[in-house]
């Protein structure tokens, strides 16, 4: 009798192994494909196409605001970074490469930063200066354009966001 129970434990405890092992190998090609983002809260990683962005004012480097207003003018390539998220920095060759590849007279691309300022700061010296990098200690701009989670990738024209992503190319090309 105790052989027949440590037999029906093996097999409950191989089964048990097979589903954590499928879950895990699902989640990691989801990760892969762009689809998980980083994000802790529930819900999409990235907004929602149509999204409105709501008004905001954030901080540029040289200490000027930064508004919705300074989003006008074409399809603008936002890329949300957090101090200290490798994801972000992994991303980083990407979001300067479409920068460096949009279309002639397209706005330059905005790099928002978030995270403690020290952390910040050693992240927007990656930046070149043809990025406008904007910083967010209250996350205005992040609220506003509802991100969930680092790195988030959007293009914004007419107060709206027209794509988002959780990796670069994942985009359009020639945003």
């Amino acid at each position: 009798m105790s052989t027949l129970i440590a037999c029906a434990a093996l097999v409950v405890a191989v089964f048990a192994l097979a589903v954590a092992f499928g879950t895990a190998n699902r989640l990691r090609d989801a990760m892969a494909k762009g689809g998980v983002g980083a994000s802790a809260v529930p819900g999409p990683p990235v907004p929602q196409i149509s999204t409105e962005i709501d008004d905001f004012v954030a901080q540029r480097l040289d200490g000027t605001a930064f508004t919705n207003a300074d989003l006008e003018g074409g399809n603008r390539l936002v890329g949300f970074f957090a101090a200290g998220c490798t994801s972000c920095k992994d991303q980083l060759p990407a979001f300067l490469a479409a920068g460096a590849g949009r279309k002639r007279g397209t706005p330059t691309p905005v790099a928002v930063l978030s995270g403690l300022e020290e952390g910040v700061r050693d992240l927007a010296e990656l930046f070149p200066e043809d990025v406008t990098v904007i910083t967010e200690p209250d996350l205005a701009f992040s609220r506003s354009a509802k991100i969930q989670g680092y790195p988030t990738f959007v293009v914004v024209a007419d107060g709206k966001v027209t794509e988002a992503a959780v990796r670069v190319d994942r985009l359009p090309v020639g945003v």
